[in-house]
């Protein structure tokens, strides 16, 4: 077929604004280097845990498309504080989770210094991943020994734990408190932003402000509560009154302590581990946030603790301290979880926290040593089935975490 003059020329305009728009979206070699090094590709993620070390600091691993992990230029990137070391190893003050935390939407990373009292704040820096201080970072945590980080819009809130050893202060108590943060990622106290004294020794885990509902829920690990909280909008916080464990839930002389805490994204829905008796607790909420207990589900493994689940809610992973498996349950069934897998992780050391990234292709799971002398501080990167959400710990996987301390253990895992 003949192709006229006037159809060349519009082939031509359509072939140039092709190109045009294809060099507009392609890293050119002045940005990425030799093209690859410098620019976070779409099927790439960044991986965040922090050091928990005598410096404390944010390590940034770059996850490929095979679930390699490659520590990111820059890295690791000082939060400007202390972490918690505790050559006891015992229960509490590693027992803690949401300690690296990310607001996707203003592209701030958030880090607990647990042993100097403050809160890290970094811009992401949305090309590579890597981490910029925020103007005045760190700030007060309002208490002493944060551990864990709730966000919501502009609200955060932060627990103080109050367990570090090298800050055993007369008189001291945990505290939860509310502040807000600025556009450029300041946090800042408003009139209305609240102090709450816990009980001495309860050993507060976790803020899970759970969706999009005005609530914040906490385990407190050794008191063996439930503890919510109704959030305003101008960060006035309101405790509810907290809900024991049931006894009925023991096995033998052993009661349940409540350790690690989701909530399902689709369902008026709470789970928590219970720890001590190898149970996933289910339970609901009533209209002031009062958690409502309604049934327990065998876990195969030892010390079920952190929890995640994806974001349709039909899946939930749980992190087995005691036996180093991760378990997936089915929840499309929100009230009735069924546990599908369990899977051992590779090497030594004891499951902590994990998250999912947000392709919701690969798990990542903190890995800590159980003792002085032991191995274990690692990454471990599970590869996550897309027909029916099992998993698979990737070939590379676990990344080894060297830390300065013999006695430091790595804490808390984000991915942006």
């Amino acid at each position: 077929m003949k192709i006229s003059a006037y159809h060349r020329v519009i082939v031509a305009s359509l072939l140039a604004t092709t190109l045009a728009f294809a060099t507009q979206l392609a890293p050119s070699h002045a940005q990425t280097g030799d093209g690859s090094d410098d620019i976070l590709r779409r099927f790439e993620h960044v991986v965040y845990t922090e050091t928990n070390d005598i410096t404390n600091a944010v390590l940034a691993f770059r996850r490929d498309d095979e679930g390699r992990l490659t520590l990111l230029p820059g890295a690791p990137f000082s939060t400007g504080g202390k972490g918690v070391i505790d050559p006891s190893f015992k229960l509490g003050p590693f027992d803690t989770d949401q300690n690296v935390v990310i607001d996707h939407d203003r592209r701030l990373l958030f880090a607990v210094n647990s042993g100097s009292n403050s809160i890290a704040v970094f811009h992401i820096r949305p090309h590579d991943g890597s981490l910029e201080p925020a103007r005045g970072s760190p700030f007060p945590s309002g208490g002493t020994n944060p551990v864990s980080i709730g966000l919501r819009g502009d609200q955060i809130v932060i627990i103080n734990q109050d367990l570090d050893p090298a800050q055993n202060a007369p008189g001291a108590s945990p505290r939860i408190v509310t502040r807000h943060v600025t556009g450029d990622g300041r946090i800042v106290k408003f009139p209305a932003d609240t102090t709450i004294s816990l009980s001495v020794g309860s050993a507060p885990s976790q803020a899970l402000t759970a969706n999009n509902r005005p609530f914040v829920f906490d385990a407190q690990f050794l008191g063996g509560r439930l503890a919510s909280y109704r959030l305003s909008p101008n960060g006035l916080l309101v405790a509810n009154p907290p809900q024991p464990l049931p006894a009925s839930e023991s096995v033998g002389a052993t009661a349940p302590l409540p350790l690690g805490l989701w909530a399902n994204p689709n369902a008026r829905t709470l789970y928590v581990g219970f720890v001590t008796v190898n149970k996933l607790g289910v339970y609901t909420w009533d209209e002031d946030g009062v958690p409502i207990f309604e049934r327990t589900v065998a876990n195969s493994g030892t010390a079920i603790c952190w929890l995640r689940t994806n974001r349709a809610g039909t899946r939930l992973y749980t992190a087995n301290t005691g036996s180093s498996t991760v378990s997936v349950y089915d929840t499309t069934d929100p009230d009735e979880p069924k546990e599908i897998q369990a899977i051992h992780t590779s090497g030594p050391g004891s499951l902590f926290q994990l998250a999912l990234d947000p392709t919701e292709r690969f798990l990542y799971v903190i890995g800590q040593r159980g003792s002085h002398a032991a191995p274990g501080n690692a990454l471990h990167v599970l590869a996550v089935d897309e027909e029916d959400g099992t998993l698979t710990e990737v070939p590379s996987s676990p990344m080894p975490i060297t830390l300065q301390s013999p006695d430091a253990r790595p804490q808390g895992v984000a991915v942006f």
